[in-house]
Order: C-alpha cells, then structure tokens, then sequence
C-alpha cells in the first residue's frame, strides 16, 4: 500500500465537492444567458472545467483507502442515481428530465465510472501489468472508435442518441437560456472514466507518480477535446494511457518474458485493428448504381461526440 493513501473523508470531500460543483455549473448554464460576445470564449472555459475537472476528482479519490467493498458500495448508489432519471421520466412522462434530475444523473454517473475502475485496480497484482493494459486499451479504443467495424463508430453513425444517454455531457454555453437540461457541445463515453479511475487507484497501490500523471493529464485531455472539435470523434483511452506510461515509464521494470507478453499484447491488438479495416473496406460500387444520398455521413465531424464508450 502506498504512504500516499488517504484513510480520511478528505479525498471524498474533494471528489463529490468538484461534482456538485459541475452540477451547479451546469444547472447555471441552463438558465443563464451568455452574452454573444462572450459565447465563444465562455464556451472553451466551461468545456475546459468539464473535461478538466471530472478527471481531477477521479484523480483526488484515487489517494482513498479503496476496498473491493467500497468500489461495489460506489457503483451501486452511482448506477442508481445515474438510471434513476431516466426511468422516472419514462414512468412519469417527463419527471426525470429536469435540469436537477439531469445533473443528479451525471454525478451518478462519474460515480459507478470511479468505482468500477478502482474495483479493477484492486484485481491488479504488479505495476508492470500497467504497460500491456495501457497499450492494449489504447488499441481496443482506436478499433472501436475509428475503424468501421468498431462498436463505437456504429453507435456514432447509426445510434448518436444512445450516448447522449450514458455518457458525460460537456455543456454548450448560449446566447438565450434553454430552460432545460443544457445542450451538450460534446459527450465523453463511461469507459473512459471507469479507466482513468483505475489508473488513479492503481498508481496510487503501487506507489506510482500519482500527481504528475494528474497534472500532465488534465491539460492533455483538455487540448484533446479540442482537436476532437476539428476532426470528430477521438479514442480517449489514447492520451490516457499514454501520460500514464510516459510519466511512470522510469517506474516499471519488466522481464525478457514480460516484454514478450506485452509485445504480443500490441501484436493482437494491431491485427484486431487491422482486420477490422480490411472487413470493412469498401467493395465497390455497383455497377450503375448511384451512392444514397446519405452515404456521406459516416465523414462527417461530430464534435458532439468525442469519444463515446467502448
């Protein structure tokens, strides 16, 4: 166990205290109407602070003294809040959709996400094991999200509603209040936040650079996003793992065999990539036949949507 584990409520504190503070933020920007000539410049900060902000709490919780006990305690009570809205709105025709209702199940949200990643974290035995697992989900993230076989891209092209309901909303500031849930300029998937978690918990179990990796992965996420709003969806688990491993990279000591578990970890994931593309390759067209008119979606930027879950 690490020294930096923290027994007390202070790490709790500072984790639901940043997410009520997201809460209010978002309830703030639903009634509240921005200036046009401050809309763009409001806008970056309030993305900032809702990408930034999330992954420092997780980060703030990591320093707890996690169980397997108290990782199940938090995705149970997180999993209810986050469904609870949802199912009151379906049962009461409209209930669940209030803008409180809506920030209640967002903090539920990055709720069950931390405690399924610290549950995780507890199954993890050697601090070398965070080389293959980074890469691999790193690579499993960019077949997901980018390759056309990939789950993700599917959701993207063919269900983008479906994110909007499980994943975390990054608000859109507005030049008129909406009166409602805020209007999401972008959606981060829960796997994203179960795997930072894990990360946070498993740094801290083995005495890692748990604040570094913090400080060098807030600004790397936020500056993501931003590319994210250019080119469309991004695997997030990218960045992710790559600060955890470049900032604890003079941490790990592998064997000749566990180089050689990892190499063939990377070998797997590049052939799943692989096979992926080549299955999903265009055959052609018909011959005669005129594209549907709808057959450029798939190209199309979806900055509302930066990296949904895998």
């Amino acid at each position: 166990m690490s020294a930096d584990r923290e027994p007390t409520g202070r790490p709790l504190a500072a984790f639901f205290g940043a997410l009520l503070f997201l809460a209010l933020l978002s309830l703030t920007l639903s009634y509240v109407a921005v200036p046009i000539r401050w809309l763009e410049v409001v806008g970056l900060g309030v993305a900032a602070v809702f990408v930034g902000l999330p992954i420092a709490a997780v980060f703030a919780v990591g320093i707890w003294s996690w169980s397997p006990s108290k990782a199940v305690l938090f995705v149970v009570v997180g999993a209810l809040a986050h469904a609870g809205p949802p199912v009151l709105a379906h049962l009461t025709g409209g209930v669940g959709t209030a803008p409180a209702m809506f920030a209640l199940s967002q903090i539920g949200l990055i709720t069950w996400t931390t405690g399924l990643g610290a549950l995780l974290a507890t199954l993890l035995r050697d601090k070398n094991l965070l080389i293959p697992v980074s890469l691999f989900l790193a690579a499993f993230d960019i077949f997901l999200v980018l390759t056309p076989m990939g789950f993700t891209r599917q959701i993207i092209e063919q269900a983008p509603e479906t994110l909007a309901k499980v994943g975390w909303a990054i608000p859109a500031a507005s030049s008129a209040p909406t009166v409602g849930p805020v209007t999401p300029m972008a959606h981060i998937g829960p796997a994203d936040f179960v795997f930072a978690a894990m990360f946070s918990v498993a740094l801290v179990r083995f005495d890692l650079r748990h604040r570094a990796t913090m400080i060098w992965l807030v600004p790397a996420l936020i500056a993501y996003l931003g590319i994210v709003y250019f080119v469309g969806p991004l695997p997030a688990l990218v960045p992710i793992g790559v600060c955890v491993l470049a900032v604890n990279a003079a941490e790990f000591k592998l064997s000749a065999q566990e180089w050689l578990g990892t190499a063939l970890v990377v070998l797997i994931a590049g052939l799943l990539i692989g096979w992926s593309v080549w299955r999903g390759r265009p055959s052609g067209p018909s011959s005669g036949a005129p594209n549907p008119a709808g057959s450029g979606s798939a190209g199309s930027p979806e900055p509302a949507i930066p990296n949904p879950p895998p």
